[in-house]
């Protein structure tokens, strides 16, 4: 098969012609964030070095003392006001949603918490999502634009990349996976698993490498309960449903 160069509109272009550069499309702005220094600090804090709530609120503490002499204050109050700054970005192209829901069953006298539970789960709409990945310079010459067959020496097929299967017969197979994370400690009555979805034209070595071609688009919400109900069949049976129903929802926008 070869893959046909086309415009954004479909129409045909020729092979050499040269893409147009790659460039931000948002403008060199901080807010919420007061200056750029107070981004890059929240950014450090929490997104490069993962700082604790408690680390924060007596790091931005102490900054504030050493600046109570000259009348300054530290970047942020507290961490509730750095958290507010991050949750209040509009700039992306891929934003958050979240929806919530809870078991619709029956519900009789003294029932278990898992039962009476609002369950919120958080997710990025996925056909938006893939398009980064499409539009990343950084995958040139680690993408396979269509399915291929690879002999070894001895004509016997050698099977690596997912374009090189013989179930490979879509452009754009995306693929999606969740796992268990540190992002389950401390949660409560519930866990979350994220949610990574990634294109199978992808060679595998880069979606092994901090290239962006794994994203997270969402954390699966998974239920709780006292160790006597971990064999509840209707409790197994509800977290199979809400599992099965989140991913629906969350990949509808694909289907």
């Amino acid at each position: 098969m070869t893959a046909i160069c086309v415009d954004i509109n479909g129409n045909s272009v020729p092979v050499e012609m040269v893409p147009e550069p790659c460039s931000a499309d948002f403008p060199m702005e901080w807010e919420p964030f007061d200056n750029g220094t107070q981004f890059e600090l929240g950014d450090f804090i929490y997104r490069k070095v993962k700082v604790s709530a408690g680390n924060i609120n007596k790091l931005m503490d102490l900054w504030g003392k050493s600046m109570h002499s000259n009348d300054n204050f530290s970047p942020f109050e507290s961490k509730k006001k750095l958290y507010a700054s991050i949750d209040a970005i509009q700039l992306g192209d891929a934003p958050w949603h979240s929806f919530k829901t809870s078991f619709s069953g029956k519900i009789g006298a003294n029932p278990p918490i898992w039962q009476i539970t609002d369950y919120e789960i958080w997710y990025c709409d996925p056909s938006m999502v893939i398009k980064n990945p499409l539009n990343n310079p950084d995958l040139d010459g680690t993408f396979d634009y269509t399915p291929y067959i690879e002999l070894d020496s001895s004509s016997k097929c050698h099977w690596n990349e997912y374009m090189s299967g013989n179930f490979a017969c879509t452009i754009k197979p995306i693929l999606a996976g969740a796992d268990k994370t540190t992002t389950s400690v401390a949660t409560g009555n519930v866990e979350y698993h994220p949610l990574y979805l990634t294109l199978g034209n992808v060679h595998n070595t880069m979606c092994c490498a901090h290239q962006n071609a794994v994203i997270p688009i969402g954390l699966l919400t998974i239920p709780k309960s006292d160790q006597k109900d971990d064999n509840n069949p209707l409790f197994c049976h509800f977290k199979h449903q809400l599992y099965h129903a989140t991913l629906a929802t969350i990949l509808k926008p694909l289907h």
